[in-house]
């Protein structure tokens, strides 16, 4: 009896399953329609993507050590103020120096006086004499008018002889009788002791209208010579430290200025007191008026002098990694008056052999990285090699240059 042969979906259940599925509601089967166009949007993107990155954004990047070698020497360069510029150094060995100056710097202090002197010195003012008598009165150089007093008799004198017309006035210069400040006495009326028992003695008078002054006895303060250089010296030290710190500044970006005296020329210009030595005051005021110059030179002049040299030493084809040069320079003489200075320079590098990155990119391209690597490895100026490919799963440098990215690095 033949075996019965039953189908994996009997035709009953094939029929249930399409009806089933031809009765879905409208909403689900266009939901399983949606799906299956954003399924297929997604895989075209990625297909897009991966074909974007693989050859649009494809590069290979190329980092390259080279080999250097430090090169050291020693020589003996001039910075003169007559060279005019800054060529054919190798050969003269010269380089141009300059002028910097602070242009005029003044400055003014009060300072005390330290010498004293002993002074006397008489009270001096104006007395007017009145005359109420009928006859005039001839007084003589020196007549003594006598200040009312409680305490000391205070004498005045007359200057010079005169005549009061009667019933008249006359005015007259008068000095104290001694030194002293007790004679600096306010206005007062004063009588006239050489009349005393004479009928006019009473009507003949002299009255001050301002005080007595100038009277004095005992120390003063005297401005001494020492007082006056001891100032100027002060002030100009102050001047020449602010023009010094003044020229650093001038020099800082362009110029070198040796920290030795010899290449700073100072200069006083002026140098004044508002007293006299001998003057007699507590307290005088100095002015000074200095200037300074330096004698420079340029740093990046030293720099390619360095650089000349140790290129006249090397093979061609030669370059000086720029960070490695080091130059130390110190003056063997300095003449300010000529404008010369003699240095002793000391100066090094690291040279190495250049590379053509046109040329090496035109030799690497389509290579795969391994013979790209080996290729490389192989140039005897070359320390190492580094190559990183993007995207990671490239095994080919580019047949674009452009995509082909060299980075030198020197050590």
């Amino acid at each position: 009896m033949p075996k019965k042969i039953i189908d994996i979906f009997p035709p009953t259940s094939t029929k249930v399953f399409k009806d089933k599925l031809f009765s879905l509601p409208y909403k689900t089967k266009k939901f399983w329609s949606f799906r299956k166009k954003i399924i297929i949007t997604i895989f075209l993107a990625l297909i897009s993507v991966f074909f974007l990155i693989h050859f649009v954004f494809s590069e290979v990047r190329i980092e390259i050590w080279l080999e250097t070698e430090p090169l050291d020497f020693k020589e003996e360069i001039t910075a003169d103020l007559t060279k005019e510029n800054a060529n054919d150094l190798l050969s003269s060995k010269t380089i141009p120096a300059y002028i910097i100056d602070t242009g005029e710097i003044t400055t003014s202090q009060s300072f005390p006086s330290s010498g004293k002197t002993s002074k006397e010195s008489k009270a001096n003012g104006k007395i007017k004499i009145f005359n109420n008598y009928h006859l005039s009165q001839t007084l003589t150089v020196n007549t003594r008018f006598q200040a009312p007093s409680e305490e000391n008799v205070l004498y005045f004198r007359s200057t010079k002889a005169v005549t009061v017309p009667a019933k008249g006035t006359l005015d007259i210069d008068v000095v104290a009788d001694r030194p002293g400040e007790e004679y600096n006495i306010e206005p007062a009326t004063f009588s006239i002791p050489g009349l005393v028992g004479l009928p006019q003695y009473s009507s003949i008078y002299g009255k001050s209208f301002s005080p007595m002054i100038g009277g004095f006895k005992g120390e003063i303060w005297k401005v001494e010579k020492e007082d006056l250089e001891s100032a100027k010296n002060i002030l100009a030290e102050k001047l020449f430290t602010e023009a010094k710190e003044s020229l650093k500044n001038k020099a800082a970006n362009e110029f070198v200025l040796l920290n030795v005296d010899d290449v700073i020329k100072e200069e006083i210009l002026e140098a004044s007191s508002s007293f006299e030595a001998g003057s007699e005051t507590q307290y005088f005021d100095f002015k000074v008026k200095v200037k300074s110059q330096a004698l420079v030179f340029k740093k990046s002049d030293i720099e390619n002098f360095a650089k000349e040299f140790i290129l006249s030493k090397t093979t061609e084809r030669k370059k000086i990694q720029e960070s490695s040069l080091k130059t130390d320079y110190s003056p063997e003489s300095i003449n300010l008056s000529i404008g010369k200075i003699v240095l002793k320079l000391v100066f090094s590098a690291k040279i190495y052999s250049d590379i053509d990155s046109s040329s090496l990119k035109e030799t690497l391209k389509g290579k795969t990285l391994k013979e790209a690597q080996d290729i490389l490895e192989n140039q005897d100026q070359i320390k190492k090699v580094q190559i990183i490919s993007w995207p990671p799963w490239i095994k080919n440098v580019p047949d674009n240059s452009e995509k082909i990215k060299i980075k030198l690095t020197i050590d």
